[in-house]
This record gives structure tokens, sequence and C-alpha cells, in this order.
């Protein structure tokens, strides 16, 4: 039995017999969890969520929501064109064991054009990881939160000097990286592609959710097909968890078909056999580059952190999670009032305080502060630069956010409370990373979670804790 396999930029095509095939076809699939809502009376009858929205409002009182999963096999095999992602092709080699194969590359290799940039002197570890990408041509570089990827990222464009995609998740980072990229290279060579702009320049930065709004537009279809390097930063947002097939960032950069250049950059790349990572190295290729924090703490680029745990009481027993969310975490008068003691008293010491929340209309109000701001995703962009502003400046102390979690550089960062609970060991990394950056004067960072109780709360704060100590740090319970 022989085996051919077609290579291309996004996927690989295979021929073979339909036994031969089975066996690629099973390597490619992942058990996905769907999470179905019924209702459950008190006697035990449960019913779907259609059924639920049909009761008169008397009988809708006698149910209460429970969650269930269910765990369904899914395939990333196409059988219309027995194609699989090139990003899983030296997985699939593995699982063949005796079975021959031939493969086919039919990649056009792009003809290099380097430009000069004014960088300052990078890192031995920044050195590295830009050698191993060179040679890589594509894979993911798993560098902590404040390591200077964007550094990297300008380095990979500067030496490759291909049309690029730079994709990054929000505006604020938009605004961000367009910012580095103009300092040190070109900034003629900069485009835009977000926040109401359509600007496609050599390298152009975008967010995925301006490309995906306008993927059925010819511009669009032509910038995609016009791509020989993608970079995709914060990379982890590849996949939202176990529950999602892929999001639109996959199928974006799946649709790169001629972006021979392939990186994604991470703190976070997931675990081996999660779905997340797997969808990465779908369209990236595997981890090339790791460093962890511990590392460049220990080397003194990023600065030690504090991590302290307050443990909080909650008294009752939590139908669902939704309900332990807005009992325990959003309305918990006594959390929240340890929130606003703890941001003042470090707001007092000149410090600059940022709390995390993931509702912050039904949260930050609840905090009570005199001088503070608030940063949404929904934040009108002239607005979100002058409240950035005033937050470095330490002329806003206090500032509470749903989106400062990710790609915020800002080094004067002192304080971050984790006041949104949650398990997500991705987001819980780099929470903490935007905090590690070093400045000087800066002694350490504080972070500042809770230990939560409760049935859903407390097993969502053991994750937390697991996580910071996976990472290294020493925890202080108070």
């Amino acid at each position: 039995m022989v085996i051919t396999f077609q290579i291309n930029n996004s996927y690989t095509y295979c021929q073979g017999t339909l036994e031969e095939l089975e066996i690629v076809k099973q390597t490619c699939s992942h058990p996905i969890k769907r999470f179905v809502s019924v209702y459950q009376d008190d006697y035990g009858n449960r019913i779907r969520s259609a059924q639920y929205k049909k009761l008169p409002p008397s009988q809708k009182s006698q149910y209460h929501l429970e969650t269930e999963h269910v765990i369904q096999i899914y395939s990333y095999y196409h059988d219309t064109y027995n194609s699989i992602p090139t990003g899983w092709m030296s997985t699939v080699l593995k699982n063949l064991k005796d079975i021959q194969f031939n493969i086919q590359d039919k990649r056009n290799k792009p003809t290099l054009m380097p430009i000069s940039d004014s960088l300052p002197t990078l890192r031995d570890y920044q050195l590295v990881a830009i050698e191993k990408a060179l040679k890589s041509e594509r894979g993911i570089i798993k560098h902590p939160t404040g390591s200077g990827k964007t550094f990297l990222i300008c380095r990979i464009l500067s030496s490759l000097g291909l049309t690029s995609m730079i994709m990054v998740p929000n505006l604020i980072l938009l605004d961000q990286t367009i910012g580095v990229f103009s300092e040190y290279l070109d900034e003629n060579l900069i485009g835009k592609i977000g926040d109401g702009d359509w600007n496609i320049k050599k390298f152009t930065v975008a967010t995925p959710q301006t490309l995906w709004s306008r993927r059925e537009k010819t511009e669009t279809k032509l910038f995609l097909d016009s791509i020989n390097l993608f970079i995709c930063d914060e990379a982890h947002k590849i996949n939202k968890s176990e529950e999602y097939k892929f999001n639109t960032n996959y199928s974006i950069l799946m649709k790169c078909r001629n972006a021979f250049y392939r990186y994604g950059m991470t703190a976070t790349p997931g675990k081996p056999e999660t779905l997340q990572r797997k969808l990465l190295e779908a369209s990236t290729g595997p981890v090339i580059d790791d460093i962890e924090v511990q590392k460049l703490i220990d080397q003194g680029y990023l600065t030690d952190a504090k991590i302290m745990i307050k443990k909080i009481d909650i008294a009752g027993n939590f139908k669902n999670w939704r309900q332990a969310y807005e009992d325990g975490i959003l309305n918990n008068e006594n959390r929240n009032k340890a929130i606003k003691m703890f941001a003042e008293y470090y707001a007092k010491q000149g410090k600059s305080v940022l709390i995390i929340v993931d509702e912050i209309e039904q949260h930050a109000d609840k905090f009570g502060f005199d001088n503070w701001g608030t940063l949404t995703g929904l934040t009108k962009r002239n607005e979100r630069q002058l409240i950035i502003e005033e937050f470095k400046n330490k002329n806003t102390k206090i500032m509470v956010s749903t989106v400062l979690s990710e790609g915020f550089d800002f080094r004067g960062l002192d304080v971050v409370i984790m006041a949104a609970g949650k398990k997500s060991d991705k987001k819980t990394c780099q929470r903490i990373g935007r905090a590690l950056r070093k400045e000087v004067g800066k002694q350490e960072a504080v972070i500042i979670d809770f230990y939560d109780g409760g049935k859903y709360l407390k097993k969502h704060s053991d994750m937390r804790i697991e996580t910071y100590k996976e990472l290294g740090f020493k925890l202080e319970f108070i």
C-alpha cells in the first residue's frame, strides 16, 4: 500500500485506497465537547431548551437550568477533496507505521526581498527564535507575555521582505502593533485593516473581525491570495474552547493559500492533546521555540510576581454555574469590597492598578470607585486612546477592563486584580503577563486573585492556582 501526499501551503491532498485514507482520516479526528442546556424540575424530570421555551410562565418556574455535555468525534479530513491541514503532516506520517508513502511538494517558495530595520540589539533568546523561524519556515513561537514578541515579528518581516499579514485579535493591539512597526520599519510599508480602515501595504496588520465580515468581497479574497507570509499574534485564540470546532481566526489563516511562511506567536499554545493546540498546529505547524517565564525572570528580562490569594467564603448551594457566577462573583458584596480595598490601597501608593473583569456593566459599577477608568471592546477609537494614555501617565490610577488582558503593553503596570474568576489557563497566563514587563524603579508585580467557595467556583479557583504553580510562582494566601 502506498499513499501519495501532494503538499500545498494550507492543505495537503491525499491519494490512496479507501482503507489507507481511513487511517489518515482517523489521525485527523478529534473529540468535540458539546454543552447542551437542559431544564429539570424538583422531581428529576428533564426537558430540552426547545420544550422549555414553549411552556407557559407558570410551568417554567418549576424548572431550573442544568447543563450536560456530549462528546462528538469530528474529522478535519475533507472527504470531497481528500485533504488534510498541511500543519498536521508530521503527525499523520508518524501514524502510518508500515504503510509506504510518497510526498509531492507542490508549494512555490517565494523569492526573499530583505529590507533594513532600525530595531535595537535583540536579546540572545530572540535571535535564537528568529533563526529557528527562518530555518523552519513555519511553526509556533512560544514566548511569555512581555518577552518582546513584536520585535521578533519586526525582524522576521525585515528578514523575509515578503507581502505579509500580521493578524492581531483586538483594536488595542492593532494600534499598538502598527505603532511599533512604524517606529522600526519604513512606515510607508505598514498597512491597516480594522477599526474602519482598509489600507493594504507590504506589511498589513489586520483584525480577524474585519476580515471575516468582508470575507465574501473580491478585495478580501485577493488580499488573502496575495499573502506570502502570515504571522498570527496571540495565536492561542485560534480556538475558543474544546466545545468549538474552530473559529474565524483558523478559517482566515487557512484561506491564505499562497502563504508559504506561517508563524503563530503565543505564550499559551495549549497542551498537545487539546483542540486549541491541534488547530494552531494545523494552520502554522508545530512549536519551534519555547522559553519559560521563570527563565526570563532569572535573566532579569521580566519582573518577578508576588501572587496573593484572598479566600472568599460563599454561602448557599448553587443550582448551576451561571447562578454561582452571578451570586459568587458579580454580586458578591464581600468580594467586591475586597477588590475595592486592594485597588485603593495600591492606588494611594501611586501604583497603577488593572482590574480584569469579564462583564463590565454587571460588575464594574459595584466597586464604587471615585476616580477610575473603564475600557471595553466597544469603546470608540479616540476615547480608547485617551483612556489608555491617562492610565499609562498615571493620571488614572485604577482601570477596570474586559480587553486589557491581551496585547496591552504598559511597562509601568504595577498591580493586576483578577476579578473575573473562571478557569482558563491561557487567560490566567495572559493576565499575569500584563504586569511582568520591566520598568525602572519597579521591584515586583503584584497579582491578586481570589479563592472562591462553592461547587463551581472553587474548582475554577483550584485550576488558576495550579496554573500559577506551573509557571513557578510562589503563592501567599491571605
